[in-house]
């Protein structure tokens, strides 16, 4: 690898070892580098390596020796010094070198396989000689296809005539958008289709198709008055000299000499052409020049003299123009001038007297002229004159009998003439009584004047539009169309349209009626609205590059999953993979918004699917399987690369759908049918066994209802003795001032009241059961009952070392409960929180009333007013895997500290049911060894 720099020499990267050689210029060795300011590096056929220098000239290396050979100008022949700054080196397809310097472009010609010794040729920019080069800072060069050398310089770029040596050069033009964008050209590149890129300075990167002919394009610049007078083009006539006559709307007439390119405009003037709106330009076998004004009649054009006689509509002379506006004018075979005009039918001129006979539609006559409007005058080689109308039709004029004859559209008939408004007329050459029509709206049409039918020819067929304003028919057998839509070119042969708009150089899409003519060298016009064009037939040649094709991109989901994929490629998707996408692309850019693309998902499409310029393809819920995506494409003129590219695509299937899964399938199946077998044995025993379960579960039923019979029972009898028990122990307690029995009848006194608290909780628990507990709710003041509460426990605490703390922002908390009911939820939850703190472990109960705005109970409506109880503690917590359970009846914690005695499992049942009975909820929260937090929510309200 060759790297120069700038100042730093030359130098030589071996890239498999990654070590650098330099060479530099060595002032006391002539063998060395020349300078040390790279500016190029070149190797020619020979594997000679030649190195360009900013100031040194060029040099030539000798990779044996590791010499350089000096080639630089004589200072005395050339007084330029940029003569020695080499910017570019470029060797042709002969061998021949080409030094691009600062002073001009040099031709470097060394014959022989060594390549020792050879001749120099200069060229450089001459200001006196317009084909030498344009400026003599040459930056680029560049070899096209055909052989022909571009050049880029600091003033344009440059095409080399090697035959004459002469220069042509492309500017950039303000005024021309499809003109070269900057005239600092710096580099220059073809591609394999041989479209030229050309690299500007400030400019961006300009697209040149020199391989097709060209559509040049005349069209007014403004402030320019070398340029068309005006852009509305509505007649073109091109004289027996290299003159072009152009006639616009409302710029009057222009005549072009085109080896001068002098324009010569004729206006509207007291001495001049009197109408600004040229319809029609036409020169009769006399030399004599006739102009169509829309609005102020027909002139003769005296060219010597440049001047008009006009011949002018006057109601009060019958012999005079029909009407002002002159459409076509056509002269028929034996001289006689025939005009048409919009609104006053055809004239014939008498030449001698001056005079006009006029044609005009008559209601009342059936073979009178069909309509007033003429667009279109044509006699074909058997004598018949044709006139095209503005909506009625096709007239076939018998000059004998002076009759004409009506071709007109009838919906009925398919094989009648499309549309009532012909713009031209155009009789084939090769084909005697075959007429092209071109109508406003029905496309083109073919009529066969023997049978008066009428085959047509329209967008569907492959027009670019259903208006066809001119046909002109060149040496191909073909016919050229200007449309609304551009230019075709219809080949009569195979009905087949090659469609041309703005990107081929048209001067727009729409066209005008009247405006074409073709040359007597066969040169064809078509003016528009945008100015006119000009080409020769045989100049415009199609694209034959067959344009490689690549999958650019491949999508899941419209997210990118893979880039530039190679046929070789295989895609693998899953079954989730749902929606799948292909960019693809055909590399021709001659015109890339007309390549055409067609693709195909072999295992999912029959048939290939036509993209046309959409360059992507979609594919939804495609089954799992294998498939290949195929993709071929055209250049913009429907060359296409059928061979396309390819890629391999295999989707998995789900679980479910693999081979081992479907074997499962039949082991199940299988196994399904040995069950129903054993099923079938079995029925008969398990029917029995289910009875038989069936009698013991109401039997267990019955008991568990004996039971809870028996507990309500055997809770009422306990009840009434242990009352009695608890009322005088109470007294003689009170009676007994001696401490130790005292404490002792206080200690028997609080058991009793335990068991008595069992009791009434399964009771309670029993009325729950049976639906019988009823709530004596009253409105109270919820924090001194809680209170009163946390202070019956503080004496509990306090021995065992536990903090108590009760914790509200509220002094008057008004709810609706049931005292007696609620003081049994509170105590339960305190009690719990103080049993399952360790004794002097310095625990912690705190108490907590919050008021909440929206409601978090599952039982009430959104937006109900509640208030939340907290009784959190810091005692051992609650096992996660007995969480579930706690509210469980009979269901007790088993992870109980040291001394504590085991309770019930009926407090946490009947505390929940309680809650619940007054619309409320209970939730807790532990985490084992870190403490438990119950949390009891009741509605503000009575309601």
């Amino acid at each position: 690898l060759w790297i120069g720099t700038r100042y730093g020499g030359l130098n030589k990267l071996e890239v498999k070892t990654g070590r650098f050689t330099r060479y530099q210029n060595d002032p006391g060795n002539a063998n060395s580098l020349s300078d040390n300011y790279i500016m190029s590096i070149s190797e020619d056929r020979a594997g000679t390596l030649w190195i360009g220098t900013h100031g040194g000239g060029l040099s030539k290396f000798d990779r044996a020796t590791g010499a350089f050979t000096r080639l630089r100008y004589d200072s005395t022949a050339h007084t330029d010094s940029n003569h020695d700054q080499i910017r570019t080196i470029y060797e042709d397809r002969v061998g021949t070198l080409w030094i691009g310097t600062g002073g001009g472009l040099d031709k470097l010609v060394l014959p022989g396989p060594h390549r020792q010794s050879g001749t120099i040729i200069h060229y450089h920019h001459n200001p006196n000689d317009p084909a030498s080069l344009s400026a003599n800072a040459v930056w680029s060069i560049c070899e096209d296809q055909s052989g022909r050398l571009w050049i880029g310089t600091g003033n344009g770029l440059n095409q080399f005539d090697r035959v004459t040596e002469k220069f042509q050069h492309y500017h950039h033009d303000p005024d021309d958008p499809s003109s070269l964008s900057d005239n600092y050209v710096r580099a220059i590149g073809a591609d394999r289709s041989g479209m030229l890129w050309i690299g500007t300075w400030n400019g961006g990167l300009n697209k040149l198709d020199h391989r097709r002919g060209r559509f040049t394009h005349y069209r007014n610049i403004p402030n320019d008055p070398n340029s068309l007078g005006h852009n509305n083009v509505r007649a073109i006539y091109a004289g027996r000299d290299s003159v072009l006559w152009i006639g616009t709307r409302g710029g009057g007439l222009d005549k072009f000499d085109r080896k001068k390119r002098v324009f010569t405009h004729y206006a509207e003037g007291p001495k001049g052409l009197s109408h600004n709106y040229v319809w029609s330009i036409f020169e009769d076998r006399a030399g004599e020049f006739w102009i169509g004004t829309y609005g102020d009649g027909l002139k003769k054009f005296d060219r010597r003299q440049e001047r008009f006689t006009h011949y002018r509509h006057d109601p009060a002379n019958s012999y005079s123009l029909s009407h002002k506006h002159v459409t076509p004018i056509y002269e028929d075979r034996t001289g006689v001038l025939w005009v048409g005009t919009d609104g006053g039918g055809l004239n014939r001129f008498d030449r001698a007297e001056e005079t006009f006979k006029h044609y005009k539609h008559d209601p009342n006559d059936s073979t009178s002229l069909s309509h007033d409007g003429i667009w279109s005058i044509y006699e074909d080689r058997a004598g018949t004159l044709w006139i095209g109308t503005a909506g009625g039709g096709l007239n076939g004029f018998d000059a004998k009998n002076e009759v004409f004859k009506h071709y007109k559209n009838d919906p009925h008939d398919s094989q009648s003439l499309s549309n009532n408004h012909v713009f031209c007329i155009h009789e084939d050459s090769r084909n005697a009584g075959i007429l092209w029509l071109g109508t406003w709206g029905g496309g083109l049409n073919k009529f066969h004047t023997a049978t008066g039918k009428f085959v047509h020819y329209t967008e569907k067929d492959g027009l670019p539009n259903d208006v066809v304003y001119g046909i002109l028919e060149d040496d191909h057998g073909n016919l050229w169309l200007s449309t609304n839509k551009g230019i075709a070119r219809f080949n009569i042969a195979t009905g087949t349209c090659k469609n041309y708009n703005t990107h081929d150089g048209l001067q727009s899409y729409e066209f005008n009626g009247g405006a074409y003519h073709q040359s007597k060298s066969g040169e064809m016009f078509f003016g528009g609205i945008n100015g006119c064009n000009a080409f020769y037939p045989g100049e415009i040649k199609d694209n034959t590059y067959i344009p490689p094709i690549v999958i650019t991109a491949f999508k899941k989901f419209d997210q990118v999953a893979k880039r530039d994929i190679a046929a070789a490629d295989e895609i693998a998707l899953s079954y989730r993979d749902k929606y799948l996408t292909f960019e693809f692309v055909a590399l021709d850019y001659t015109n890339p918004e007309k390549n055409q693309y067609a693709y195909k998902m072999e295992g999912f499409d029959e048939n290939w699917i036509n993209a046309g310029a959409r360059r992507f393809a979609s594919f939804t819920n495609l089954d799992p399987g294998n498939y290949v995506f195929k993709v071929k494409g055209s250049n913009n003129d429907g060359v296409w690369n059928e061979e396309g590219v390819a890629v391999s695509i295999t989707i998995t299937p789900p679980p479910w759908k693999t081979w081992w899964a479907y074997a499962l399938y039949v082991l199940l199946v299988t196994s399904l049918l040995y069950g129903v077998r054993r099923y079938e044995l079995n029925r008969l025993r398990l029917k029995n066994q289910l009875q038989l379960e069936h009698v013991e579960a109401e039997k267990l039923k019955e008991l568990d209802h004996l039971k809870s019979k028996f507990f309500a029972n055997i809770s009422h009898e306990f009840r009434t003795p242990l009352t009695l028990i608890l009322g005088p122990l109470e007294n003689v307690a009170a009676k007994i001032s001696d401490a130790a029995i005292k404490n002792q009848l206080a200690m028997a006194f609080e058991h009793g009241r335990r068991l008595l608290r069992l009791i009434n909780q399964i009771l309670d628990l029993s009325k729950l059961e049976a639906g019988g507990m009823e709530l004596k709710a009253s409105r109270n003041n919820l924090i001194p009952f809680l209170k009163g509460i946390v202070f019956v426990f503080e004496s509990l605490a306090e021995a065992r070392q536990i903090s108590l703390e009760f914790r509200s922002s509220y002094t008057n908390l008004e709810v609706y409960y049931d005292i007696e009911k609620m003081e049994q939820v509170f105590y339960n939850l305190i009690s719990n929180a103080i049993k399952f703190i360790p004794p002097d472990t310095g625990g912690k109960i705190t108490v907590t009333v919050t008021q909440s705005q929206i409601s978090l109970l599952k039982k009430l409506p959104p937006n109900v007013e509640c208030v939340r109880i907290s009784i959190k503690d810091t005692g051992i917590g609650i096992p996660a895997d007995q969480q579930p359970h706690i509210f469980n009846r009979f269901y007790r914690a088993e992870n109980l500290p040291g001394n504590s005695q085991p309770g019930t499992g009926i407090g946490l049942a009947l505390t929940k049911e309680i809650v619940e009975l007054h619309f409320g909820q209970i939730d807790m929260n532990s985490e084992e060894g870190r403490g438990t937090e119950f949390i009891v929510t009741l509605p503000l309200g009575k309601d």
